[in-house]
Protein backbone atom coordinates (compact mmCIF):
# COMPACT_ATOMS: atom_id res chain seq x y z
CA UNK A 1 0.00 0.00 0.00
CA UNK A 2 1.44 3.48 -1.22
CA UNK A 3 1.10 5.83 1.46
CA UNK A 4 0.62 9.49 0.66
CA UNK A 5 0.31 12.28 2.81
CA UNK A 6 -0.85 15.52 1.87
CA UNK A 7 1.34 18.03 3.68
CA UNK A 8 1.93 21.38 4.11
CA UNK A 9 2.25 24.25 7.25
CA UNK A 10 -0.18 26.73 5.43
CA UNK A 11 -3.79 26.68 5.42
CA UNK A 12 -5.97 27.29 2.56
CA UNK A 13 -3.93 26.13 -0.57
CA UNK A 14 -5.90 23.24 -1.24
CA UNK A 15 -4.76 20.47 0.78
CA UNK A 16 -8.19 19.19 1.84
CA UNK A 17 -9.31 19.85 -1.99
CA UNK A 18 -6.07 17.33 -3.30
CA UNK A 19 -6.85 14.69 -0.66
CA UNK A 20 -10.54 14.17 -1.59
CA UNK A 21 -9.83 14.66 -6.01
CA UNK A 22 -7.02 12.10 -5.50
CA UNK A 23 -8.88 9.89 -3.40
CA UNK A 24 -11.41 9.73 -5.51
CA UNK A 25 -9.83 10.11 -9.05
CA UNK A 26 -7.68 6.93 -7.85
CA UNK A 27 -11.08 5.29 -6.83
CA UNK A 28 -12.47 5.89 -10.02
CA UNK A 29 -9.64 4.80 -11.72
CA UNK A 30 -10.11 1.06 -10.44
CA UNK A 31 -8.29 1.15 -6.73
CA UNK A 32 -8.61 0.50 -3.81
CA UNK A 33 -8.04 4.00 -1.80
CA UNK A 34 -8.48 4.38 1.84
CA UNK A 35 -8.38 8.28 2.87
CA UNK A 36 -7.61 9.22 6.45
CA UNK A 37 -8.52 12.09 8.09
CA UNK A 38 -6.30 13.52 10.59
CA UNK A 39 -6.67 17.06 10.81
CA UNK A 40 -8.89 17.85 13.58
CA UNK A 41 -10.87 20.69 11.45
CA UNK A 42 -12.09 17.23 9.96
CA UNK A 43 -13.24 19.00 6.53
CA UNK A 44 -11.90 15.86 4.61
CA UNK A 45 -14.47 14.00 6.44
CA UNK A 46 -17.31 16.07 5.61
CA UNK A 47 -16.37 16.76 2.15
CA UNK A 48 -16.30 12.52 1.94
CA UNK A 49 -19.99 12.78 3.11
CA UNK A 50 -19.29 9.82 5.59
CA UNK A 51 -21.13 10.49 9.35
CA UNK A 52 -19.13 12.95 11.73
CA UNK A 53 -21.06 12.75 15.14
CA UNK A 54 -19.36 9.85 17.13
CA UNK A 55 -16.29 10.42 19.00
CA UNK A 56 -16.18 6.60 19.57
CA UNK A 57 -15.68 6.21 15.82
CA UNK A 58 -12.84 8.35 14.72
CA UNK A 59 -8.93 8.68 14.87
CA UNK A 60 -9.04 10.01 18.32
CA UNK A 61 -10.01 6.58 19.63
CA UNK A 62 -7.79 4.87 17.25
CA UNK A 63 -4.93 7.07 18.86
CA UNK A 64 -6.24 7.57 22.65
CA UNK A 65 -8.10 4.03 23.21
CA UNK A 66 -6.19 1.86 20.84
CA UNK A 67 -9.16 0.95 18.92
CA UNK A 68 -8.58 -0.90 16.17
CA UNK A 69 -8.43 0.93 13.19
CA UNK A 70 -10.76 -1.29 11.05
CA UNK A 71 -13.78 -0.87 13.36
CA UNK A 72 -13.58 3.25 12.29
CA UNK A 73 -13.45 3.19 8.63
CA UNK A 74 -16.56 4.00 6.58
CA UNK A 75 -17.31 3.78 3.17
CA UNK A 76 -17.92 7.52 1.24
CA UNK A 77 -20.43 7.69 -1.78
CA UNK A 78 -17.50 8.67 -3.55
CA UNK A 79 -16.06 5.34 -4.11
CA UNK A 80 -13.27 5.05 -1.21
CA UNK A 81 -13.16 4.52 2.58
CA UNK A 82 -12.73 7.12 5.04
CA UNK A 83 -10.53 7.34 8.57
CA UNK A 84 -12.34 9.88 9.99
CA UNK A 85 -11.45 13.03 12.05
CA UNK A 86 -13.48 15.11 14.32
CA UNK A 87 -12.87 18.42 16.53
CA UNK A 88 -11.92 15.79 19.27
CA UNK A 89 -8.46 15.03 17.66
CA UNK A 90 -7.42 18.96 19.43
CA UNK A 91 -6.89 16.89 22.74
CA UNK A 92 -5.19 14.03 21.34
CA UNK A 93 -1.37 15.48 22.27
CA UNK A 94 -2.85 16.14 25.23
CA UNK A 95 -4.53 13.10 25.96
CA UNK A 96 -1.05 11.09 25.08
CA UNK A 97 0.51 13.03 27.05
CA UNK A 98 3.62 10.63 28.86
CA UNK A 99 2.73 8.01 27.04
CA UNK A 100 5.83 6.19 24.46
CA UNK A 101 6.05 5.92 20.67
CA UNK A 102 3.03 8.72 19.98
CA UNK A 103 4.41 9.53 16.85
CA UNK A 104 3.92 6.16 15.37
CA UNK A 105 0.47 5.67 16.63
CA UNK A 106 -1.09 6.18 12.55
CA UNK A 107 1.76 4.10 10.95
CA UNK A 108 1.00 1.07 13.43
CA UNK A 109 -2.52 1.35 12.91
CA UNK A 110 -2.06 1.31 9.30
CA UNK A 111 -0.32 -1.68 9.24
CA UNK A 112 -3.17 -3.64 10.12
CA UNK A 113 -5.18 -2.55 6.83
CA UNK A 114 -2.84 -2.33 4.38
CA UNK A 115 -2.99 -5.52 2.91
CA UNK A 116 -6.73 -4.02 2.22
CA UNK A 117 -5.72 -0.97 0.30
CA UNK A 118 -3.66 0.21 -2.73
CA UNK A 119 -3.35 3.80 -1.82
CA UNK A 120 -3.81 5.36 1.17
CA UNK A 121 -4.40 9.73 1.44
CA UNK A 122 -3.48 11.13 4.55
CA UNK A 123 -4.90 14.63 4.51
CA UNK A 124 -2.40 16.46 7.39
CA UNK A 125 -3.83 19.72 9.39
CA UNK A 126 -2.04 22.84 8.63
CA UNK A 127 0.53 22.65 11.21
CA UNK A 128 3.76 21.14 11.88
CA UNK A 129 2.32 19.50 15.44
CA UNK A 130 1.67 15.61 16.38
CA UNK A 131 -1.05 14.86 13.97
CA UNK A 132 1.14 15.89 11.04
CA UNK A 133 4.35 14.11 12.66
CA UNK A 134 2.12 11.04 12.93
CA UNK A 135 1.37 11.42 9.30
CA UNK A 136 4.85 11.77 7.74
CA UNK A 137 6.22 8.83 9.71
CA UNK A 138 3.53 6.92 8.63
CA UNK A 139 3.54 7.90 4.55
CA UNK A 140 5.86 6.32 2.38
CA UNK A 141 5.36 9.82 0.00
CA UNK A 142 4.58 13.17 0.74
CA UNK A 143 2.91 15.59 -1.76
CA UNK A 144 3.06 19.20 -0.82
CA UNK A 145 0.54 21.70 -2.70
CA UNK A 146 1.40 25.26 -3.38
CA UNK A 147 -0.70 27.99 -3.50
CA UNK A 148 -0.01 30.38 -6.61
CA UNK A 149 -0.62 33.21 -4.65
CA UNK A 150 1.05 35.66 -2.49
CA UNK A 151 3.17 33.73 0.27
CA UNK A 152 1.36 31.23 -0.69
CA UNK A 153 4.26 29.07 -1.30
CA UNK A 154 5.84 29.58 1.24
CA UNK A 155 4.73 26.64 3.46
CA UNK A 156 6.48 24.43 1.09
CA UNK A 157 10.03 24.99 2.71
CA UNK A 158 9.10 24.07 5.90
CA UNK A 159 7.51 21.22 5.16
CA UNK A 160 11.39 20.24 3.29
CA UNK A 161 12.73 21.31 6.16
CA UNK A 162 10.70 18.97 8.80
CA UNK A 163 11.31 16.12 6.52
CA UNK A 164 14.89 16.64 6.59
CA UNK A 165 14.92 16.52 10.25
CA UNK A 166 12.65 12.70 10.14
CA UNK A 167 15.50 10.47 9.98
CA UNK A 168 18.47 12.26 11.76
CA UNK A 169 16.10 12.64 14.88
CA UNK A 170 14.06 8.87 14.57
CA UNK A 171 16.13 6.93 12.98
CA UNK A 172 12.90 6.60 10.50
CA UNK A 173 13.48 6.78 6.64
CA UNK A 174 11.33 10.34 5.70
CA UNK A 175 8.98 9.28 3.35
CA UNK A 176 9.45 10.27 -0.08
CA UNK A 177 8.86 14.04 -1.64
CA UNK A 178 6.14 12.57 -4.19
CA UNK A 179 6.29 16.75 -5.35
CA UNK A 180 5.08 19.78 -5.02
CA UNK A 181 2.13 20.69 -6.43
CA UNK A 182 0.69 24.24 -7.63
CA UNK A 183 -2.94 25.45 -7.01
CA UNK A 184 -4.85 28.47 -7.15
CA UNK A 185 -3.35 28.86 -10.90
CA UNK A 186 -4.48 31.75 -12.41
CA UNK A 187 -3.04 32.30 -16.14
CA UNK A 188 -4.92 35.67 -16.17
CA UNK A 189 -2.70 36.88 -13.64
CA UNK A 190 0.85 37.20 -13.77
CA UNK A 191 2.03 36.82 -9.84
CA UNK A 192 0.74 32.96 -10.59
CA UNK A 193 2.73 32.59 -13.54
CA UNK A 194 5.71 34.71 -12.39
CA UNK A 195 5.32 32.18 -8.93
CA UNK A 196 4.47 28.69 -11.18
CA UNK A 197 8.22 29.92 -12.91
CA UNK A 198 9.65 30.34 -10.01
CA UNK A 199 8.68 27.08 -8.67
CA UNK A 200 9.92 24.90 -11.37
CA UNK A 201 13.26 26.87 -11.21
CA UNK A 202 13.69 26.03 -8.03
CA UNK A 203 12.21 22.84 -7.08
CA UNK A 204 12.79 21.93 -10.97
CA UNK A 205 11.10 18.09 -11.46
CA UNK A 206 9.59 17.99 -8.16
CA UNK A 207 7.00 20.18 -9.33
CA UNK A 208 4.12 18.76 -10.81
CA UNK A 209 3.22 19.39 -14.48
CA UNK A 210 0.15 19.12 -13.64
CA UNK A 211 -1.52 22.33 -12.05
CA UNK A 212 -4.81 22.71 -10.76
CA UNK A 213 -6.54 26.10 -11.43
CA UNK A 214 -8.21 28.38 -9.66
CA UNK A 215 -12.10 27.29 -9.94
CA UNK A 216 -15.84 27.87 -8.01
CA UNK A 217 -16.99 24.14 -8.77
CA UNK A 218 -14.03 23.05 -6.69
CA UNK A 219 -14.28 25.44 -4.56
CA UNK A 220 -17.91 24.19 -3.51
CA UNK A 221 -17.63 20.24 -3.52
CA UNK A 222 -17.12 19.92 0.15
CA UNK A 223 -20.19 21.07 0.51
CA UNK A 224 -22.18 19.17 -1.18
CA UNK A 225 -20.49 16.78 -0.21
CA UNK A 226 -19.81 15.10 -3.88
CA UNK A 227 -16.37 14.59 -5.73
CA UNK A 228 -15.67 16.77 -8.25
CA UNK A 229 -15.59 13.96 -10.61
CA UNK A 230 -19.48 13.71 -9.79
CA UNK A 231 -19.62 17.85 -8.85
CA UNK A 232 -18.94 18.97 -11.73
CA UNK A 233 -17.18 16.40 -14.25
CA UNK A 234 -16.60 19.02 -17.46
CA UNK A 235 -15.02 21.55 -14.84
CA UNK A 236 -11.50 22.93 -15.21
CA UNK A 237 -10.64 21.83 -11.97
CA UNK A 238 -12.06 17.98 -12.61
CA UNK A 239 -9.60 17.29 -15.55
CA UNK A 240 -6.87 19.20 -13.93
CA UNK A 241 -7.18 16.13 -10.92
CA UNK A 242 -7.40 13.44 -13.91
CA UNK A 243 -4.18 15.19 -14.59
CA UNK A 244 -3.13 14.60 -10.98
CA UNK A 245 -4.13 11.29 -10.17
CA UNK A 246 -2.39 9.96 -13.39
CA UNK A 247 0.62 11.99 -12.78
CA UNK A 248 0.74 10.84 -9.32
CA UNK A 249 1.01 7.18 -10.47
CA UNK A 250 3.31 7.76 -13.13
CA UNK A 251 5.34 9.33 -9.67
CA UNK A 252 4.87 6.57 -8.15
CA UNK A 253 6.23 3.74 -10.45
CA UNK A 254 9.22 6.23 -10.94
CA UNK A 255 8.77 7.55 -13.97
CA UNK A 256 9.42 11.09 -13.11
CA UNK A 257 13.14 12.05 -12.47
Amino acid sequence: MDIVAIASQKGGVAKTTTALALSAGLANLGHRVLGVDVDPQYNFSLGAAVPTDDVGQSLFSVFVDNKALSEIIVSSPQGFDVARSLPAMYQTERALAGKMMIELKLAKALKSVQEQYDFCIIDCPPALDLLTTNALLAATHVIIPAQLHSFGAAGVVQIFDMLDRIEPETGIPAPKILGVLPTFYDARKNLSKDLLAELRKFYKSQVFDAVVPTSAPLEATASVGRSIYQFAPSSSGARAYKRVCLETLARLEGRYK
